[in-house]
């Protein structure tokens, strides 16, 4: 999707990106499109779900969030905490090699400090009683809470208590709060 997006851009540069069914892909690869946004200051639309990998790392990047009525964004970890649960943090650590591990979290570490955007954004939803049992799969923040982390911009369509009504209706979503390291840590 990357190679896809610069060949498109160098076609014919354009201003917005839609986002319509983003549920997530590969790290790496969603930061590389994080980076593109940011370099070219394109702006994006998000008028379906934007989860996992798109809230992670694409949502972050871009200078102006259009959110439709239709826009849902969705946590559920990162690269530095994948899961709350130790069956699932066990599966990440089966899947990469140790040093590759720990690449990708020094990558999303300094993908975040370039965009200026508090990483802590991505787990502290994991914290939950409900994400930490598997009650509930994704996480989601008030717009005051995201723009402390440092999402900032974010014009909502239907208007922010419209859009925070709507998201408290969405099935397996929870509604999470602001954490510390040392929340954390335990």
């Amino acid at each position: 999707m990357y190679t896809k997006l610069i060949a498109e851009y160098r076609k014919k540069p354009f201003e917005y990106i839609l986002v319509d069914s983003v549920d997530g892909g590969a790290s790496g690869h969603a930061m590389n499109i994080g980076y593109f946004i940011r370099d070219h200051n394109i702006k994006i639309v998000i008028d379906g779900f934007c989860l996992s990998s798109c809230a992670n790392y694409i949502l972050p990047a871009a200078k102006l969030v259009i959110m439709t009525e239709h826009g849902v964004v969705g946590w559920h970890g990162s690269m530095k905490r994948s899961a709350a649960t130790a069956e699932r943090r066990h599966k990440l650590d089966i899947f990469f090699p140790p040093e590759q591990l720990k690449e990708l979290r020094d990558n999303e570490n300094e993908y975040f400090e370039k965009i200026g955007v508090d990483a802590k954004i991505c787990v502290c939803g994991l914290l939950l009683p409900d994400m930490q049992s598997g009650a509930k799969k994704l996480f989601y923040y008030t717009p005051e809470i995201m723009e402390q982390f440092g999402i900032q911009n974010i014009i909502y369509l239907e208007g922010k208590k419209q859009w925070l009504a709507r998201m408290a209706k969405m099935e397996n979503y929870y509604l999470a709060q602001p954490c510390t390291e040392e929340d954390l840590a335990n």
